[in-house]
């Protein structure tokens, strides 16, 4: 198997996230995830453990009016045995609070392992 094919599906994988968050929110959030993922913010004060606590705080984020919510790997690799990987990039989340809209801006690295072949974040992490 080639490190740039992996790679790129890797990358793919995460650019296939952001889609699927799109159209499905916490729900497609939570798909990439498994009962060990990690989500790291600034902004929630506290490490964040499990797909299902993981969707309950996406839901709330999803929930917030006209939220717009993307990003875009920049970067990515993989272990030579094809089984951990990360990507990261920047992001962009809008939506409107208090009857103006927020724009926040940051980068990311999310922390991917192959689980039944196929991609899952162990770590997520936005600044």
């Amino acid at each position: 198997m080639r490190k740039d094919f992996v790679i790129r599906d890797l990358i793919e994988t995460d650019k296939l996230f952001c889609e699927e968050c799109k159209l499905d929110g916490a729900k497609a959030w939570a798909k990439y995830m498994t009962k060990e993922s990690i989500m790291v913010s600034g902004t929630l004060g506290k490490d964040i453990i499990g797909e299902d606590s993981i969707y309950k705080v996406m839901v709330k984020v999803f929930d917030l009016k006209n939220i717009s919510f993307k990003w875009f790997p920049v970067y990515a690799d993989v272990s030579d045995d094809a089984t951990l990987g990360f990507t990261s990039g920047t992001y962009n989340r809008t939506y409107f609070a208090d009857g103006k809209k927020v724009l926040e801006e940051g980068k990311y690295i999310s922390i991917w392992k192959k689980v039944n072949n196929s991609w899952k974040i162990s770590l997520d992490m936005g600044n």
